[in-house]
């Protein structure tokens, strides 16, 4: 599993605990104003860099192997509403007692 974010692993954007946001970075070489088809640049990996891994391939490559990294726990607010909001039909409502 792999972030759209940070493009680390082992969580989604949803649950990102990173503060950057390498989403529009170059794939091939860590860089942005670019896209990787384009790209002239020399391989280096943001996200073993960062680490201060050897950067030298790929990201998602077979030599790249950033730490795994779990995601924050996602707001209970964001898979369910805190208010509910009650819909009625119109007519006359029948109250038991």
């Amino acid at each position: 599993m792999r972030c759209f974010k940070c493009l680390g692993i082992g969580h989604t954007r949803l649950t990102c605990p990173a503060a950057v946001d390498r989403s529009g970075a170059c794939f091939r070489c860590g860089l942005e104003g670019h896209i990787g088809r384009n790209c002239t640049k020399a391989l280096r990996c943001a996200v073993c860099a960062a680490a201060g891994e050897p950067a030298a391939h790929l990201m998602g490559a077979r030599d790249c192997r950033p730490l795994k990294s779990k995601g924050r726990a996602v707001a209970k607010s964001l898979t369910t509403p805190q208010n509910p909001t009650r819909h009625v039909t119109e007519g006359t409502v029948a109250m038991s007692s």
